[in-house]
Protein backbone atom coordinates (compact mmCIF):
# COMPACT_ATOMS: atom_id res chain seq x y z
CA UNK A 1 0.00 0.00 0.00
CA UNK A 2 1.36 3.44 -0.86
CA UNK A 3 1.91 6.08 1.81
CA UNK A 4 1.74 9.86 1.48
CA UNK A 5 4.19 12.24 3.18
CA UNK A 6 4.31 16.04 3.20
CA UNK A 7 7.68 17.79 3.58
CA UNK A 8 6.98 21.50 3.72
CA UNK A 9 4.78 22.13 0.69
CA UNK A 10 6.19 19.15 -1.23
CA UNK A 11 4.10 16.00 -1.40
CA UNK A 12 5.66 12.61 -2.06
CA UNK A 13 3.89 9.35 -2.78
CA UNK A 14 6.04 6.51 -1.51
CA UNK A 15 5.51 3.08 -3.01
CA UNK A 16 7.70 0.28 -1.62
CA UNK A 17 10.36 2.82 -0.67
CA UNK A 18 10.34 4.53 -4.09
CA UNK A 19 9.85 8.32 -4.01
CA UNK A 20 7.66 9.54 -6.87
CA UNK A 21 7.19 13.34 -6.82
CA UNK A 22 3.90 14.57 -8.30
CA UNK A 23 3.30 16.75 -11.34
CA UNK A 24 3.48 20.48 -10.65
CA UNK A 25 0.43 22.74 -10.65
CA UNK A 26 1.82 25.52 -12.84
CA UNK A 27 3.56 25.92 -16.18
CA UNK A 28 6.18 28.51 -15.14
CA UNK A 29 9.84 27.55 -15.34
CA UNK A 30 10.61 29.13 -11.95
CA UNK A 31 8.33 31.17 -9.65
CA UNK A 32 4.69 31.42 -10.67
CA UNK A 33 1.17 32.54 -9.85
CA UNK A 34 -1.97 30.84 -11.17
CA UNK A 35 -5.42 32.31 -11.68
CA UNK A 36 -7.95 31.10 -9.13
CA UNK A 37 -11.26 32.84 -9.54
CA UNK A 38 -10.46 36.48 -10.30
CA UNK A 39 -7.16 36.60 -8.42
CA UNK A 40 -3.64 35.35 -8.97
CA UNK A 41 -2.52 32.95 -6.23
CA UNK A 42 1.19 32.59 -5.47
CA UNK A 43 2.54 29.08 -6.10
CA UNK A 44 6.22 29.71 -5.38
CA UNK A 45 9.08 28.02 -7.20
CA UNK A 46 8.56 24.90 -9.25
CA UNK A 47 8.76 21.80 -7.10
CA UNK A 48 9.51 19.54 -10.05
CA UNK A 49 10.93 20.23 -13.52
CA UNK A 50 8.49 20.68 -16.42
CA UNK A 51 10.20 17.62 -17.89
CA UNK A 52 9.21 15.08 -15.22
CA UNK A 53 11.54 12.36 -14.00
CA UNK A 54 10.86 9.09 -15.83
CA UNK A 55 10.66 6.51 -13.04
CA UNK A 56 10.21 2.91 -14.16
CA UNK A 57 8.25 0.94 -11.58
CA UNK A 58 6.44 -2.39 -11.98
CA UNK A 59 6.35 -2.16 -15.78
CA UNK A 60 4.92 1.38 -15.55
CA UNK A 61 6.04 4.99 -15.84
CA UNK A 62 3.73 6.59 -13.22
CA UNK A 63 3.33 10.35 -12.72
CA UNK A 64 1.35 11.31 -9.61
CA UNK A 65 -1.02 14.26 -9.33
CA UNK A 66 -0.29 16.70 -6.49
CA UNK A 67 -4.00 16.94 -5.64
CA UNK A 68 -7.34 15.42 -6.58
CA UNK A 69 -8.23 16.46 -10.12
CA UNK A 70 -10.89 19.19 -10.07
CA UNK A 71 -13.51 20.11 -12.64
CA UNK A 72 -12.20 22.42 -15.38
CA UNK A 73 -8.59 21.52 -14.69
CA UNK A 74 -6.52 20.09 -17.54
CA UNK A 75 -3.82 17.43 -17.51
CA UNK A 76 -1.21 18.51 -20.09
CA UNK A 77 0.99 15.76 -21.55
CA UNK A 78 3.58 16.54 -24.20
CA UNK A 79 6.43 14.48 -25.58
CA UNK A 80 7.79 12.60 -28.57
CA UNK A 81 6.87 9.30 -30.18
CA UNK A 82 9.77 6.89 -30.59
CA UNK A 83 11.24 6.70 -34.14
CA UNK A 84 9.79 3.22 -34.73
CA UNK A 85 6.67 3.67 -32.60
CA UNK A 86 3.80 1.27 -33.20
CA UNK A 87 1.70 1.33 -30.01
CA UNK A 88 1.35 3.72 -27.06
CA UNK A 89 -0.76 3.88 -23.90
CA UNK A 90 -1.79 6.87 -21.80
CA UNK A 91 -4.05 6.38 -18.78
CA UNK A 92 -5.60 8.23 -15.86
CA UNK A 93 -5.46 5.70 -13.05
CA UNK A 94 -7.07 5.09 -9.66
CA UNK A 95 -5.10 3.67 -6.73
CA UNK A 96 -1.32 3.40 -7.05
CA UNK A 97 1.14 1.28 -9.07
CA UNK A 98 2.23 -0.36 -5.81
CA UNK A 99 -1.28 -1.63 -5.16
CA UNK A 100 -2.62 -1.97 -8.70
CA UNK A 101 -6.43 -1.83 -8.75
CA UNK A 102 -6.94 -2.29 -12.48
CA UNK A 103 -9.30 0.70 -12.44
CA UNK A 104 -8.54 2.96 -15.39
CA UNK A 105 -10.56 6.17 -15.21
CA UNK A 106 -9.49 6.93 -18.77
CA UNK A 107 -7.52 4.67 -21.12
CA UNK A 108 -5.91 5.47 -24.48
CA UNK A 109 -4.39 2.90 -26.81
CA UNK A 110 -2.79 4.34 -29.92
CA UNK A 111 -2.07 2.19 -32.98
CA UNK A 112 0.27 3.87 -35.45
CA UNK A 113 -0.32 1.25 -38.14
CA UNK A 114 -4.04 1.97 -38.29
CA UNK A 115 -3.89 5.70 -37.39
CA UNK A 116 -6.48 5.48 -34.62
CA UNK A 117 -6.73 5.59 -30.84
CA UNK A 118 -9.01 3.51 -28.67
CA UNK A 119 -10.50 5.60 -25.81
CA UNK A 120 -12.38 3.91 -22.97
CA UNK A 121 -12.47 3.28 -19.20
CA UNK A 122 -12.30 0.12 -17.10
CA UNK A 123 -13.33 -1.19 -13.71
CA UNK A 124 -13.70 -4.97 -13.85
CA UNK A 125 -14.98 -4.61 -17.44
CA UNK A 126 -14.37 -2.13 -20.25
CA UNK A 127 -16.82 0.77 -20.71
CA UNK A 128 -17.64 3.55 -23.20
CA UNK A 129 -15.56 2.46 -26.17
CA UNK A 130 -14.59 5.13 -28.74
CA UNK A 131 -12.32 4.93 -31.77
CA UNK A 132 -10.92 8.26 -32.95
CA UNK A 133 -8.27 9.27 -35.45
CA UNK A 134 -4.67 9.54 -34.27
CA UNK A 135 -2.62 12.48 -35.64
CA UNK A 136 0.65 11.32 -34.03
CA UNK A 137 3.51 9.91 -36.10
CA UNK A 138 6.72 7.98 -35.27
CA UNK A 139 9.58 10.27 -34.30
CA UNK A 140 7.27 13.31 -34.06
CA UNK A 141 6.06 15.40 -31.09
CA UNK A 142 2.66 14.76 -29.53
CA UNK A 143 0.40 16.90 -27.35
CA UNK A 144 -2.46 15.39 -25.31
CA UNK A 145 -4.79 17.55 -23.20
CA UNK A 146 -7.38 16.02 -20.89
CA UNK A 147 -9.80 18.58 -19.47
CA UNK A 148 -12.28 17.64 -16.76
CA UNK A 149 -15.69 19.13 -17.59
CA UNK A 150 -18.98 18.84 -15.70
CA UNK A 151 -19.79 15.30 -16.84
CA UNK A 152 -17.05 14.29 -19.28
CA UNK A 153 -13.39 14.49 -20.22
CA UNK A 154 -12.65 16.78 -23.16
CA UNK A 155 -9.68 15.23 -24.97
CA UNK A 156 -7.52 17.15 -27.43
CA UNK A 157 -4.77 15.81 -29.67
CA UNK A 158 -2.29 18.44 -30.89
CA UNK A 159 -4.69 21.18 -29.70
CA UNK A 160 -7.64 19.83 -31.77
CA UNK A 161 -10.73 18.33 -30.13
CA UNK A 162 -10.64 14.53 -30.52
CA UNK A 163 -13.51 13.26 -28.36
CA UNK A 164 -15.60 13.90 -25.26
CA UNK A 165 -15.65 10.86 -22.99
CA UNK A 166 -18.45 10.73 -20.41
CA UNK A 167 -17.43 9.92 -16.85
CA UNK A 168 -18.06 6.32 -15.88
CA UNK A 169 -16.29 6.70 -12.52
CA UNK A 170 -15.99 9.63 -10.09
CA UNK A 171 -13.41 12.24 -11.08
CA UNK A 172 -11.94 12.28 -7.57
CA UNK A 173 -10.67 8.72 -8.07
CA UNK A 174 -7.89 9.90 -10.42
CA UNK A 175 -4.54 9.52 -8.64
CA UNK A 176 -1.82 9.20 -11.27
CA UNK A 177 -0.98 9.29 -14.97
CA UNK A 178 0.47 6.22 -16.68
CA UNK A 179 2.50 6.54 -19.90
CA UNK A 180 3.92 3.37 -21.46
CA UNK A 181 5.12 1.80 -24.70
CA UNK A 182 6.58 3.76 -27.63
CA UNK A 183 6.71 7.33 -26.34
CA UNK A 184 8.69 9.65 -24.07
CA UNK A 185 7.03 12.34 -21.97
CA UNK A 186 9.03 15.58 -21.78
CA UNK A 187 6.49 18.06 -20.37
CA UNK A 188 3.63 17.50 -17.95
CA UNK A 189 1.62 19.68 -15.60
CA UNK A 190 -1.92 20.20 -14.30
CA UNK A 191 -3.88 23.45 -14.13
CA UNK A 192 -6.75 25.64 -15.18
CA UNK A 193 -10.24 26.62 -14.12
CA UNK A 194 -13.55 27.81 -15.55
CA UNK A 195 -13.40 31.44 -16.71
CA UNK A 196 -16.44 33.70 -17.01
CA UNK A 197 -16.20 36.08 -19.98
CA UNK A 198 -15.68 39.03 -19.78
CA UNK A 199 -12.84 38.22 -17.41
CA UNK A 200 -10.64 40.68 -15.53
CA UNK A 201 -7.78 40.01 -13.14
CA UNK A 202 -5.20 42.28 -11.50
CA UNK A 203 -1.58 41.28 -12.08
CA UNK A 204 0.50 40.37 -9.00
CA UNK A 205 1.35 43.59 -7.12
CA UNK A 206 -0.62 45.52 -9.75
CA UNK A 207 2.23 45.73 -12.27
CA UNK A 208 3.89 43.79 -15.10
CA UNK A 209 7.57 43.70 -14.24
CA UNK A 210 10.28 43.60 -16.89
CA UNK A 211 11.29 40.00 -17.59
CA UNK A 212 8.00 38.52 -16.38
CA UNK A 213 5.47 36.83 -18.65
CA UNK A 214 1.77 36.02 -18.87
CA UNK A 215 0.76 32.60 -20.17
CA UNK A 216 -2.76 32.02 -21.48
CA UNK A 217 -4.23 28.85 -22.98
CA UNK A 218 -7.55 29.42 -24.73
CA UNK A 219 -9.93 28.20 -27.43
CA UNK A 220 -11.36 30.64 -30.03
CA UNK A 221 -15.11 30.07 -30.22
CA UNK A 222 -16.32 32.53 -32.86
CA UNK A 223 -15.15 35.58 -34.78
CA UNK A 224 -13.55 38.11 -32.42
CA UNK A 225 -11.71 38.11 -29.09
CA UNK A 226 -9.55 40.65 -27.25
CA UNK A 227 -6.80 40.19 -24.68
CA UNK A 228 -5.92 43.54 -23.12
CA UNK A 229 -3.60 45.05 -20.53
CA UNK A 230 -5.25 47.96 -18.70
CA UNK A 231 -3.95 50.92 -16.68
CA UNK A 232 -5.37 52.54 -13.54
CA UNK A 233 -7.92 54.45 -15.67
CA UNK A 234 -9.01 51.19 -17.33
CA UNK A 235 -7.66 52.29 -20.70
CA UNK A 236 -6.20 49.53 -22.85
CA UNK A 237 -2.46 50.23 -22.81
CA UNK A 238 -2.16 47.12 -25.00
CA UNK A 239 -4.98 45.39 -26.84
CA UNK A 240 -4.35 42.13 -28.68
CA UNK A 241 -7.30 41.45 -31.00
CA UNK A 242 -7.88 38.19 -32.87
CA UNK A 243 -10.26 38.23 -35.86
CA UNK A 244 -11.06 34.76 -37.19
CA UNK A 245 -13.16 35.96 -40.14
CA UNK A 246 -10.60 38.53 -41.22
CA UNK A 247 -7.71 36.17 -40.39
CA UNK A 248 -5.59 38.76 -38.63
CA UNK A 249 -4.29 39.55 -35.15
CA UNK A 250 -3.62 43.18 -34.25
CA UNK A 251 -1.98 45.17 -31.46
CA UNK A 252 -2.91 48.71 -30.42
CA UNK A 253 -2.99 51.18 -27.51
CA UNK A 254 -5.73 53.49 -26.24
CA UNK A 255 -4.66 56.86 -24.84
CA UNK A 256 -7.28 59.15 -23.28
CA UNK A 257 -10.01 57.60 -25.40
CA UNK A 258 -8.03 57.74 -28.65
CA UNK A 259 -6.57 54.73 -30.42
CA UNK A 260 -3.17 54.77 -32.07
CA UNK A 261 -2.08 53.07 -35.28
CA UNK A 262 -3.00 49.40 -35.38
CA UNK A 263 -0.16 46.93 -35.91
CA UNK A 264 -0.67 43.63 -37.71
CA UNK A 265 1.63 40.94 -39.01
CA UNK A 266 3.13 37.76 -37.61
CA UNK A 267 0.96 35.38 -39.60
CA UNK A 268 -2.26 33.87 -38.31
CA UNK A 269 -1.78 30.74 -36.14
CA UNK A 270 -5.36 30.82 -34.80
CA UNK A 271 -8.25 28.57 -35.76
CA UNK A 272 -11.81 28.17 -34.52
CA UNK A 273 -12.12 25.54 -31.75
CA UNK A 274 -8.36 24.83 -31.77
CA UNK A 275 -6.64 25.60 -28.45
CA UNK A 276 -3.67 27.97 -28.56
CA UNK A 277 -0.96 28.94 -26.08
CA UNK A 278 -0.18 32.66 -25.89
CA UNK A 279 2.89 33.97 -24.08
CA UNK A 280 3.34 37.72 -23.49
CA UNK A 281 6.74 38.69 -22.10
CA UNK A 282 7.49 42.21 -20.89
CA UNK A 283 10.91 43.21 -22.25
CA UNK A 284 12.76 46.53 -21.90
CA UNK A 285 11.82 47.69 -25.39
CA UNK A 286 8.38 46.13 -25.82
CA UNK A 287 5.99 43.23 -25.36
CA UNK A 288 7.12 39.96 -26.94
CA UNK A 289 4.33 37.69 -28.19
CA UNK A 290 4.74 33.96 -28.78
CA UNK A 291 2.02 31.58 -29.96
CA UNK A 292 2.36 27.82 -29.46
CA UNK A 293 6.03 28.24 -28.62
CA UNK A 294 6.87 30.28 -31.74
CA UNK A 295 7.76 33.98 -31.73
CA UNK A 296 4.80 35.87 -33.19
CA UNK A 297 5.30 39.63 -32.82
CA UNK A 298 7.02 42.42 -30.90
CA UNK A 299 4.96 45.43 -29.80
CA UNK A 300 7.05 48.44 -28.81
CA UNK A 301 5.91 50.09 -25.59
CA UNK A 302 3.63 53.11 -26.09
CA UNK A 303 3.54 53.98 -22.39
CA UNK A 304 5.93 55.94 -20.18
CA UNK A 305 6.04 53.31 -17.44
CA UNK A 306 6.13 49.83 -19.08
CA UNK A 307 5.65 48.13 -15.72
CA UNK A 308 3.17 50.25 -13.76
CA UNK A 309 0.86 51.05 -16.69
CA UNK A 310 0.14 47.36 -17.30
CA UNK A 311 -1.92 46.66 -14.17
CA UNK A 312 -4.84 44.46 -15.13
CA UNK A 313 -5.48 41.73 -17.69
CA UNK A 314 -8.87 41.70 -19.42
CA UNK A 315 -10.26 39.01 -21.74
CA UNK A 316 -13.40 39.65 -23.79
CA UNK A 317 -15.17 38.29 -26.84
CA UNK A 318 -15.93 34.81 -28.12
CA UNK A 319 -13.16 32.88 -26.42
CA UNK A 320 -12.86 30.13 -23.81
CA UNK A 321 -9.71 30.43 -21.67
CA UNK A 322 -8.57 27.18 -20.08
CA UNK A 323 -5.44 28.23 -18.14
CA UNK A 324 -3.83 31.48 -17.01
CA UNK A 325 -0.50 31.93 -15.22
CA UNK A 326 1.90 34.74 -14.36
CA UNK A 327 5.58 33.77 -14.39
CA UNK A 328 8.61 35.53 -12.93
CA UNK A 329 11.58 35.98 -15.22
CA UNK A 330 14.96 34.68 -14.13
Amino acid sequence: MNRVFAIGSLLFVVASGLDMPPLDDHVCLDVGWVAQGNSFVYQGKRKQPLSPARTFYKNDYPYFLAHILRKYETVYLRGTMHPNAQTWWANLMAGSPDDYSGIEILHFTGEMRWSYTDVRSRTSDWHSHYKVGCPFAPGKPFDIRIRALEDSFEIRYNHHLAVNHEYTLPLNMVRYVRMVRDLTLDRAYVGGQKFAIPYRIELPEGRFEIGDSIKLNAVPIENEMRISLMNVNQSATMEFKIQLNGKYASRNTENNGYWGNEERGGGFPFEKNVEFELDIENAQHGLLFSVNGNRFATYMHRVRDPEGEYMTLQITGQIEPTLLAYCKGK
